[in-house]
């Protein structure tokens, strides 16, 4: 069962200091709806060789996801955690939502306001961000040195490109919004024009898993200069929540501290600043499958020897 613990060990090394109040029932509810969709993945791990390259590991990771039911399992447990806790987390004036430290000089976040990304930078707080978020790309693409308010003709450009990337309506109708809450950030980030930071196009680590890696090799080779880094995508939860657990492991020198499974339902609540409990299972699934990987061992050992310079 080594890769089911690793799995239930996930939250452990997602989660800042905050501590939530959740049931010990509500709890151990979660942990019964999730066992069995775990236990599979416990299955899967355990008879998969160690990838060899990020294309390999990424064809295990579509694979791993297909075969699985997980998204019904998730779904039951997502109602489950609803039903668990409702957190309100007040975001402290001058930091973005979901703003925490995951190793000294690293820190994790929701996308900022560009006033609060150049407060971060002038202030000293953070010397870099990274913006690990695929539709700041395609917002400055799409609608390049707009303003406020969208005219017709620009709205429905946005549209026509969003849904391009595969987007229903639904979520045409969130992005839209998110875009004009965001507008100046997205349009200096995705253009480059914002000189302290960079744009990786992260979606899911199922389609984008080179990007994941790169955002890493980023990170590691800001932490070498002494450059104290920001990343976030979107909310800060999912794309965010993976690449935190990951330099939580690098820095663990590729191992799994070894803390207790009721972590694993605070990161999903942590997190959440917005009061929903979300349990969007692409972005937890494949985390054994990438510590075992030969990149992300070789990526150990580039961290390790920084730390040894």
């Amino acid at each position: 069962m080594r890769f089911l613990r690793t799995l239930l060990l996930v939250g452990s090394i997602l989660t800042c200091n905050t501590s939530f109040p959740l049931e010990q029932a509500k709890k151990d509810q979660v942990i019964k709806t999730l066992s069995p969709l775990l236990a599979e993945v416990d299955w899967f791990s355990s008879r998969s060789k160690p990838a060899q390259s990020v294309k390999d590991l990424q064809t295990q990771i579509k694979k791993m996801l297909k075969s699985l039911n997980v998204e019904s399992a998730y779904r039951k447990a997502n109602e489950d955690l609803n039903k668990a806790a409702v957190v309100s987390v007040e975001t402290p004036v001058g930091q973005p939502a979901n703003f925490s430290e995951v190793i000294p000089g690293i820190y994790r976040s929701g996308m900022p306001t560009l006033q609060i990304a150049e407060g971060l930078i002038t202030a000293g707080t953070v010397d870099y961000i990274l913006a690990l978020n695929a539709e700041l790309k395609l917002f400055a693409t799409a609608d390049p040195g707009g303003t406020l308010p969208l005219t017709p003709e620009r709205k429905e450009k946005i549209e026509k490109a969003i849904k391009g990337h595969g987007k229903s309506s639904v979520e045409v109708e969130d992005y839209l919004g998110f875009y004009e809450q965001n507008l100046e950030y997205a349009q200096a980030m995705g253009s480059g024009k914002f000189t302290s930071g960079t744009l990786i196009p992260l979606r899911g680590p199922d389609d984008s898993l080179e990007e994941y890696f790169r955002a890493l090799r980023k990170i590691a080779e800001l932490r070498k200069k002494n450059k104290k880094v920001l990343f976030h995508c979107s909310v800060g939860k999912h794309r965010t929540g993976l690449i935190a657990a990951l330099i939580r492991t690098l820095d663990a020198g590729g191992k799994v501290p070894l803390e207790s499974v009721d972590s694993l339902l605070l990161e999903y609540v942590e997190h959440n600043w917005n009061q929903k409990a979300d349990t969007r299972t692409q972005f937890l699934i494949p985390y054994a499958l990438i510590i075992r990987s030969a990149p992300f061992q070789k990526l150990t050992k580039e961290w390790k020897k920084a730390d040894r310079a």
